[in-house]
């Protein structure tokens, strides 16, 4: 019974340690550069639609969503 009751609480334990991933990033370059010469990197970051970000700046209606 005791490890019965240790493997569901074990199994619990681990199930709610599965990590959410709700930001997806990604970089583009528009042309490959050689040596020396100067290249533009777009970096673009995609949320799910239920997450959100909030400003850290405080303005005078709140921090913004």
């Amino acid at each position: 019974m005791k490890n019965l009751l240790l493997l569901f609480v074990l199994t619990g334990v681990l199930w709610s340690q599965s990590a959410e991933n709700p930001v997806t990033i990604s970089a583009s370059v528009n042309s490959p550069a050689r040596a020396g010469e100067v290249v533009q990197v777009k970096i673009s970051a995609a949320m799910d639609k239920e997450w959100h970000i909030y400003s850290i700046y405080k303005t005078s209606e709140g921090p913004l969503p």
